[in-house]
């Protein structure tokens, strides 16, 4: 319509300023930090699905740490960090540049040093895998910690956790380390953000899950949605009828990603500063591209043959919700209970289990995708 920018950004976490509800979560956090400055050590784990604002929840905790004067240690976990002596020197150099001080800094550059890593405090570059024993390493590891705690409370926050699991035996030294310095009186968190399924190794789970205090993230509520899709709008001049918002929590379920992902597409399309539910008809099309291209695509192919049939059932009904048996006459599928249940627990789901036997898709853009996939096929 114009040359505003457009305030809505579904590739990118939202800024603290931009931060919509969560008032369970930050006041979670808030006491935990409170805990945290008394030397009452707390540790927390925010599991939620993908798209569900972990990230963004982390940038507020880092505002708030920061206004408490404590240091804030982000580390995003991925495919790069191969094995546990590239975690802990991952966590050991962003210690070293949050703290800020130089007794500290000089610390980390003594302990990575012995891991053997080319690493400056911020970006690094992994070369070898450390010159001493797992155990040497590890003590080391738990000295950075103290190191860093002396000279000022700090918080390690891990996104995408749940790459833990892939690294042998990293969740519980990391609950060990943390456990060790924090029982000798040092002011410091361990924060892990990662999927639903953050402590599915049942071998390690409970002495893992029982250290940390959980705080889910969940759809948001009718309100938090208003909260996302009114505060960027800030001052542009551009507004959002009641209905538009209701209209967009009921077509993305609530899901943070999908609401901003409709927000920023309803900008685009609006034809006057006051956003309706004419534009969000006329904007449909490209949100279900959107949405069907950069999520349910993926998800839909790896589900296979009788996980699609399945899907499709949804598709073939105007019932929201149908039985186990409903779904096996409709899809064919004799015994669909094994894909049911896997297509629930997947991240994002894509089915939601309302209750025993009864089932239905996870979000309302999802049926409009089967049935355009069934035109296609």
């Amino acid at each position: 319509m114009d040359s505003l920018p457009n305030p809505y950004s579904p590739e990118h976490p939202a800024p603290p300023a931009q931060f919509a509800g969560r008032r369970a979560q930050l006041t979670v956090f808030h006491e935990a930090l409170a805990d945290i400055l008394a030397a009452r050590p707390r540790n927390l784990a925010v599991p939620g699905a993908w798209g569900t604002g972990k990230t963004s929840l982390l940038l507020s905790c880092a505002a708030i740490t920061a206004a408490e004067h404590a240091a804030f240690a982000p580390v995003a976990l991925g495919g790069g960090i191969r094995g546990l002596p590239d975690l802990c020197a991952t966590v050991a150099a962003q210690l070293g540049d949050a703290v800020q001080h130089h007794g500290v800094a000089e610390t980390m550059r003594e302990y990575l040093d012995t891991v053997s890593v080319s690493v400056h405090l911020g970006p690094m570059k992994m070369t070898r895998y450390p010159k001493h024993a797992a155990d040497p390493l590890l003590l080391r590891f738990r000295e950075t910690l103290t190191a860093a705690a002396d000279h000022s409370p700090f918080i390690v926050a891990i996104d995408n956790a749940e790459y833990l699991q892939k690294i042998d035996g990293a969740l519980m030294e990391l609950r060990n380390a943390f456990q060790e310095v924090q029982s000798s009186g040092k002011s410091c968190m361990l924060l892990l953000a990662g999927s639903p399924n953050l402590f599915a190794d049942r071998s390690i789970a409970a002495p893992a899950s029982r250290f940390f205090e959980h705080t889910d993230l969940e759809a948001f509520s009718a309100e938090e949605t208003r909260e996302a899709l009114t505060l960027p709008l800030g001052s542009s001049g551009v507004s959002m009828s009641d209905d538009c918002i209701n209209a967009v929590h009921t077509l993305a379920a609530g899901h943070p990603w999908m609401v901003i992902l409709t927000a920023y597409t309803l900008f685009r399309v609006r034809k006057t500063d006051r956003i309706s539910e004419t534009d969000l008809a006329t904007a449909f099309p490209m949100i279900q591209s959107s949405v069907g291209r950069q999520v349910f695509d993926v998800l839909y192919r790896n589900a296979g043959e009788n996980g699609q049939q399945i899907l499709r059932s949804f598709a073939r009904t105007d019932a929201v919700t149908l039985s186990s048996a409903e779904i096996a006459e409709i899809s064919g599928v004799s015994n669909p209970h094994p894909y049911l249940g896997r297509m629930c627990e997947r991240d994002p789901p894509l089915l939601e289990k309302v209750s025993r036997g009864k089932y239905r898709l996870a979000y309302p853009l999802l049926h409009a995708y089967l049935e355009r996939k069934m035109r296609e096929e």
